[in-house]
């Protein structure tokens, strides 16, 4: 898109003098929706796509790597900005790795950055909390460098399932409705993958839609169940025998950890 430019015009007629300004705004009219380009990323924003600057549009890609070189479809296109989806990389990016799940691979919006480099996801990291922090207090942000995690992996306490119109459990696909089924999921807690398992394997009443699960390291993991329609059947004893099963392991846990104080002198 080119500059918006403008000039001034003084124009005489006695006894007034008159002055006025001509702006002028040309649109760019060779990127439209659904053509397809060739390009390097450039940076990452924050909420997780890739950028790059394209005849003056600030391209949003998700899935991108900075140094990936892709041809992308433009999806959405504004006066100065737009999205663009990655048809194919045609040079990966050295930052690029192979993500270990299979449901991010399905496009789950849980994970935004799995398919980068960790170290480099730090890098990264670190220049949006300096440009937010520069940008909202006014002046440049030093920061010292991001300190990262021994493993970046098992930390997350907390996962919630929706249920779609077949019955099935699963997350969300990003930007989409579409449902995205898996067994196991390497950023939730051993607690929290334990019971997902589990709880595929179960056979639910109808008239539960969403499960949500938390995990303490404590308590081991919690889990609700959300009912949308009261008036469908539903049984009442099956929902009691999974709360038993989970104050029971519950109990457990707690025990296991009195012991384990115990034996440190701590009670």
């Amino acid at each position: 898109m080119e500059a918006t430019t403008a000039r001034s015009i003084v124009k005489t007629h006695s006894p007034y003098v008159i002055k006025c300004s001509i702006f002028t705004h040309t649109m760019n009219t060779q990127l439209m929706p659904g053509d397809r380009i060739t390009c390097t990323l450039t940076s990452l924003e924050q909420g997780g796509p890739a950028c790059v600057r394209y005849q003056n549009a600030l391209l949003y890609v998700p899935r991108g790597v900075p140094g990936d070189t892709v041809s992308l479809r433009i999806k959405k296109l504004k006066k100065n900005f737009g999205s663009a989806e990655i048809i194919e990389i045609v040079t990966p990016s050295p930052a690029r790795v192979r993500p270990r799940c299979p449901a991010f691979e399905q496009g789950c919006g849980g994970c935004q950055w799995l398919h980068i480099d960790y170290r480099e996801q730090l890098v990264w990291k670190e220049k949006l909390v300096r440009k937010a922090l520069s940008r909202s207090l006014g002046t440049n942000v030093r920061l010292k460098p991001m300190i990262g995690i021994k493993n970046p992996t098992g930390f997350r306490n907390k996962l919630s399932f929706v249920r779609d119109a077949t019955g099935r459990f699963g997350l969300m696909k990003e930007n989409s409705k579409e449902l995205i089924t898996f067994d196991s999921c390497e950023q939730e807690m051993p607690v929290v993958r334990n019971l997902i398992r589990r709880l595929l394997n179960t056979a639910f009443p109808p008239a539960v839609t969403q499960l949500h699960m938390r995990g303490t390291h404590a308590e081991g993991v919690g889990l609700v169940m959300y009912v949308e329609d009261m008036n469908r059947e539903i049984s009442y004893q099956h929902i009691a025998e999974l709360h038993a099963d989970a104050e029971r392991y519950r109990q457990v846990r707690l025990s296991k950890r009195s012991r384990q104080r115990r034996s440190r002198g701590r009670l």
